[in-house]
């Protein structure tokens, strides 16, 4: 039995609790008072607190204060717990923390720390926000390795092998309903 998903092996070693500043540095809200009156039209990706299209609810032109690509953002106020993976430079508006990674991120292990974070988020709500501060004590269950690290090449494959199988499903049903048809 080698699932580190199940996490009543905890005596075997297969999953590790750590809080998440342990592998992730969280960036408090900037001072976004009156920005929106400041918003210049362009192609950055302005994320808000949105639980639709990655985060994102504008494209700005404005360029200071960018966060840099391959962070993560979760909402703490408004739709709390929603959790992306940033793939561009954006900015983040102040009901945004962001995430910056310790180590190398992928993708794949990207995706599954979303997974698991926005799921961590379901106990706040409106009145009790999940602010930096809460964050940062905030602690997480990780697939690990055997000396109790983080298992990050557990996580890639796990991800990888989610979005290969959705990929042959998807491609099943466009076989039996006869290929798609573009308008």
């Amino acid at each position: 039995m080698n699932n580190p998903l199940i996490y009543v092996s905890i005596i075997l070693g297969v999953v590790t609790i750590i809080c998440l500043v342990a592998f992730l540095t969280i960036k408090d809200k900037k001072e976004a008072f009156g920005f929106d009156r400041n918003m210049k039209d362009g192609e950055i990706n302005y994320v808000g607190a949105t639980a639709f299209n990655n985060g994102v609810t504008a494209k700005i032109g404005n360029t200071e204060h960018l966060h840099p690509a391959n962070t993560i953002t979760v909402c703490y106020n408004g739709s709390i717990g929603q959790t992306f993976f940033q793939t561009e430079p954006y900015w983040a508006t102040d009901d945004v923390n962001v995430l910056y990674p310790k180590f190398n991120i992928t993708p794949n292990i990207a995706k599954y720390l979303c997974a698991v974070i926005y799921k961590l988020g379901f106990k706040y709500a409106y009145a009790d926000k999940w602010t930096a501060d809460k964050m940062s004590k905030t602690r997480i269950k990780l697939p690990a390795t055997p000396d109790k690290s983080p298992d990050w090449a557990y996580m890639e494959q796990y991800m990888q092998n989610l979005e290969n199988k959705a990929k042959g499903d998807i491609s099943l049903i466009i076989s039996i309903l006869g290929g798609v048809k573009s308008d």
